[in-house]
């Protein structure tokens, strides 16, 4: 009896130093933040729409994972020619387009394209979105993109 009041003893004892151990490591880094944009586009010829997200990256490097864009109120069918998402990467000076999405036709006067990107943006840059359509689509057409980003 003596010995199993013993070996429950040393039992808790070890359960109690290996909490306090554990609770005395240093914390885990806390995770990336993200940041989700939605913007307005205007249209800057009868077939292009140019989207500029607010501001600037943060003062680090972000990611952007996830890249959308929707347009619509046509009365004529057209087609998404191509949907890119122009940043400046980490290693360079130049905004660079990236290729999301392309040849989508529209729906009902609407069409959209989505897609998981994995695009880095250089720190203290901003980033735009270009979206072609052909052919031109009736006056009253809108446009929107949203990304979603870590940094």
């Amino acid at each position: 009896m003596i010995q199993s009041v013993k070996q429950r003893l040393v039992a808790v004892l070890s359960i109690i130093l290996l909490g306090v151990a554990a609770l005395s490591l240093p914390a885990a880094p806390a995770s990336a933040a993200s940041l989700g944009l939605q913007v307005p586009c205007s249209s800057v010829s009868s077939t292009r729409w140019q989207c500029s997200f607010p501001g600037t990256i943060p003062a680090f490097n972000a990611t952007i994972i996830y890249a959308s864009m929707e347009c619509g109120i046509s009365a004529t069918a057209f087609s998404i020619q191509q949907f890119q998402v122009v940043s400046t990467p980490p290693n360079s000076t130049t905004p660079v387009p990236f290729q999301v999405a392309g040849n989508r036709g529209s729906v009902g006067g609407i069409a959209n394209a989505a897609s998981i990107v994995h695009i880095h943006v250089k720190a203290g840059t901003s980033v735009e979105a270009i979206i072609d359509l052909s052919p031109v689509p009736s006056a009253g057409t809108s446009c929107f993109a949203s990304i979603s980003a870590d940094y």
